[in-house]
């Protein structure tokens, strides 16, 4: 899955892992902010799964959505695996992990 500008914008590496909607320049402004807001809800997490999970960093004056996922649970496992991947995707693609 690709934007206009041609930046994939999800990344799953196998069929278990997390799926996780985010793209280069948005990584970028996640490891570039000082304040980071991140909270599930469970009312659209579609089949499936139990919880869409969002970070938002404050960007301008505004809250911009940097990253979307799909979590199967709530248990801190998955929230460790998350962040993991997160961290990961950064030093993957940005050669650096995040500050958290």
């Amino acid at each position: 899955l690709k934007l206009n500008n041609g930046e994939q914008f999800c990344y799953m590496k196998t069929i278990d892992s997390i799926p996780i909607f985010t793209c280069i320049s948005n990584l970028k402004l996640l490891s570039e902010s000082s304040h980071v807001f991140a909270d599930g809800t469970f009312s659209y997490a579609p089949n499936f799964f139990l919880q869409m999970y969002t970070m938002h960093v404050w960007k301008n004056e505004f809250y911009v959505p940097v990253i979307y996922a799909f979590l199967k649970s709530k248990s801190t496992e998955m929230y460790s695996t998350f962040w993991t991947t997160i961290n990961n995707l950064c030093l993957e693609l940005l050669g650096q992990t995040l500050e958290v």
